[in-house]
């Protein structure tokens, strides 16, 4: 371009004029300070050391109660230059009973930083550990393998990427079903009680039924209803999320005694079980009451005043449990009668 300007139609008035020399140093200055400009920018991507980084996000989560085991141990994770050359996106899984390791951090964490937006559905991503994670989606709702997107992203920007998912990535495949808000009731047939079978045995074909308030149950307004299977287990999906009351019973063993067969004031009243008798140790430490004896269900000594009585009734069902959005909730209820060892 500046010879063209010099050479143009063979004019070099042009050239010895004062305008074009400011013009010349004018557009030298731009080139100059385009290439600083252009280094500088090359020096700060370049720039960026992996421990630099996971400071950026610990310091950032530092608050982030809920995700604070997975933080731990991420603070402490060695990365190479080149695992972050693109930014890293990392799913902090909320805290579980399981323990963290570094080798299942590398395991939610893929390079480049991506948002919300950009976990799209069938998207397949390959985590630092090699693992495959395959996005599912459905509107704003996110899923990794299975596991769910806990909203958007807390942490964005063109380095880092932070989202919470519902629980650990690292036994998951990309075959995984979708989690949803689960119940899982394992039913225990308390009649079969042994000093070897603490709890009974498990049973199979026991209806399970949940409710979403106790008048519900008083009014027979069943919420969601499913039977065990060989494993004792009832699984009932797709939940919507709150507390309910579980009600179980096979043929007559049941975990709901009820003291009337007419409500009281519009609820069921009766007792609620504690647990069983193991010895007779247990039984002579136990607040009085009838039918005391091992493999025979503990009632609940509501006033605490040492005798378990018609002052100690519950409304029922007595046993209930919260669910957690897009997790599985397992409890245990045990089954009989109000004399297990009656002949």
């Amino acid at each position: 371009m500046i010879n063209y300007l010099i050479s143009s139609k063979g004019d070099t008035r042009f050239a010895n004029n004062g305008i074009y020399k400011s013009f010349l140093a004018l557009l030298f200055t731009v080139f100059i300070f385009s290439c600083k400009k252009d280094k500088q920018e090359t020096v700060d991507n370049k720039s960026l050391e992996p421990q630099q980084l996971i400071n950026n996000i610990t310091s950032k989560l530092s608050g982030a109660d809920s995700i604070t085991n997975f933080m731990q141990v991420l603070k402490n994770i060695s990365l190479s230059k080149e695992e972050v050359s693109e930014g890293i996106t990392v799913f902090a899984p909320l805290n579980e009973d399981v323990a963290i390791t570094s080798a299942m951090v590398k395991d939610h964490i893929i390079k480049g930083s991506f948002n919300h937006y950009e976990l799209y559905n069938k998207r397949i991503f390959n985590t630092l550990s090699g693992k495959e994670l395959k996005i599912s989606r459905s509107a704003d709702t996110i899923w990794i393998n299975g596991v769910q997107v806990g909203g958007k992203q807390i942490v964005y920007n063109d380095n880092e990427a932070v989202h919470t998912i519902k629980s650990s990535l690292t036994s998951t495949t990309t075959k995984d079903e979708l989690h949803t808000t689960t119940i899982e009731v394992t039913v225990w047939d308390g009649t079969k009680w042994s000093i070897a079978s603490p709890k009974g045995e498990v049973i199979s074909g026991a209806t399970v039924n949940l409710y979403a308030t106790q008048k519900d149950y008083t009014d027979g307004a069943i919420a969601y209803s499913s039977k065990t299977n060989a494993s004792g287990k009832a699984t009932l999906k797709r939940l919507a999320s709150g507390r309910y009351y579980i009600e179980a019973f096979y043929g007559n063993k049941t975990n709901t005694f009820r003291s009337s067969a007419e409500p009281y004031l519009g609820f069921y009243m009766g007792y609620a079980i504690s647990g069983i008798f193991q010895s007779d140790a247990e039984v002579n430490a136990a607040s009085k009451q009838s039918n005391a004896a091992p493999g025979n269900f503990k009632w609940v000594d509501l006033n605490n005043d040492g005798i378990v009585d018609s002052r100690d009734y519950y409304g029922l069902p007595y046993e209930s449990t919260v669910t957690i959005s897009a997790l599985t909730r397992k409890t245990e209820i045990s089954i009989g009668f109000l004399n297990n060892k009656k002949p």
